[in-house]
C-alpha cells in the first residue's frame, strides 16, 4: 500500500498551487491544504487556533516545520477550502498529530471563553468555533469532553476528602468511641444485645 506521502504527491504533482485535503483517521478529522515544493516532499498546512501550522509529510510521518500567522494567509486558506471539495486521505495513526495541537489550543480558548461567559448560547459557541477554525460539532464534542474531565476530577476529590476527613462518610466510624461513654459500658451493652433478651 502506498504511503500517505506518495498519495499526496500523486494528488498534488499536477498543481501549481495548494489543494484542499481532508485527512482522517481513528478519532480525528483535519482539513488542510497540500502543496508539493521542489524538494518533492509534500507539505500540509492546517489551521490551528493561533496559527496556520505547516507539516512535512515523509512516508507516513507528519513532521512540524513551522507556523504562519499572516492574516492574508488565513484568507487564502479559507478561500481554497471553499472553492473545491477536499480530497479525502487516510492519515492513519500518525496523522493524529495534525489534530492534537489544535485540540489543546482549543481547550485553552474554551477555558478562557467560559471564564468570561459561563453560560454561552449555542450561537456564541458556534461563533467561537468559527473564530478558532474548527467544525461546530467538533468544538461541542470537545466542550463535553472537557466537562467530563472536570466532573470526574471533582468526584475523585470528593472521595479523597471522604477518606481524609473524619467528618465525611465511613471514616466517621473512627469517632464512635469518642462520645464520652465508658468503652466498658459499650461492650456490656453489645453483650446484652447478643443474648436476645433471655435471662439466665
Amino acid at each position: 500500500m502506498a504511503s500517505i506521502q506518495q498519495l499526496l504527491v500523486d494528488y498534488a504533482k499536477n498543481s501549481k498551487g495548494a489543494l484542499p485535503v481532508l485527512i482522517k483517521g481513528f478519532g480525528y478529522s483535519v482539513r488542510g491544504l497540500v502543496v508539493l515544493p521542489r524538494t518533492g516532499l509534500p507539505l500540509v498546512t492546517v489551521r490551528k487556533p493561533t496559527a496556520l501550522r505547516v507539516y512535512q509529510v515523509r512516508g507516513d510521518q507528519f513532521e512540524p516545520k513551522g507556523s504562519i500567522t499572516r492574516p492574508e494567509s488565513y484568507d487564502e486558506f479559507d478561500m481554497i477550502l471553499k472553492q473545491q471539495k477536499p480530497e479525502v486521505f487516510d492519515g492513519g495513526h500518525n496523522g493524529a498529530i495534525l489534530a492534537a495541537a489544535s485540540e489543546n489550543e482549543c481547550s485553552l480558548f474554551v477555558t478562557q471563553f467560559l471564564k468570561l461567559n459561563p453560560e454561552p448560547t449555542d450561537k456564541q459557541v458556534h461563533e467561537l468555533a468559527d473564530a478558532v477554525g474548527v467544525d461546530k460539532e467538533e468544538l461541542e464534542a470537545l466542550i463535553y469532553k472537557m466537562l467530563g474531565v472536570v466532573v470526574a476530577a471533582t468526584e475523585e476529590q470528593e472521595v479523597l476528602e471522604d477518606q481524609r476527613d473524619p467528618r465525611f462518610g465511613p471514616t466517621r466510624l473512627t469517632t464512635l468511641n469518642d462520645q464520652g461513654f465508658d468503652p466498658a459500658m459499650i461492650e456490656e451493652d453489645q453483650e446484652d444485645l447478643r443474648d436476645d433478651g433471655f435471662v439466665d
